[in-house]
């Protein structure tokens, strides 16, 4: 998924383009309150069960059928201040995302 964040609001999509950021409006408003502006963050969301990523537990989630909360796993940043870093190496992509997050409390994916 890529969360696409913007001075007034994110977006949550699927590499295809389908939106998802209505059935995922609480993680939606937890990268909002980070306070990005202008950038993509590339990761996976997952439903964790015991510690370990539960792709039963996720489908149920993204169905509606449960409330369980959902994290995003972040490993990678295409875009930081509106500047796209697509056509760079990864390992700096991954440097920017660290520095975009800081100290703030996220798991980056080495």
């Amino acid at each position: 998924m890529v969360a696409t964040v913007t001075a007034d609001k994110v977006r949550i999509r699927s590499r295809n383009g389908r939106g998802w950021t209505q059935r995922l409006a609480d993680l939606a408003g937890v990268i909002g309150a980070l306070g990005l502006d202008d950038a993509d963050l590339d990761g996976e969301i997952v439903v964790l069960r015991d510690g370990r990523s539960d792709i039963n537990a996720l489908q149920s989630r993204l169905a509606g059928q449960t409330k369980e909360r959902p994290s995003f796993a972040l490993f990678d940043a295409p875009m930081v201040d509106g500047r796209s870093l697509r056509q760079g190496p990864l390992i700096e992509r991954k440097e920017a995302l660290h520095q975009l997050l800081g100290q703030r409390k996220f798991s980056i994916i080495e």
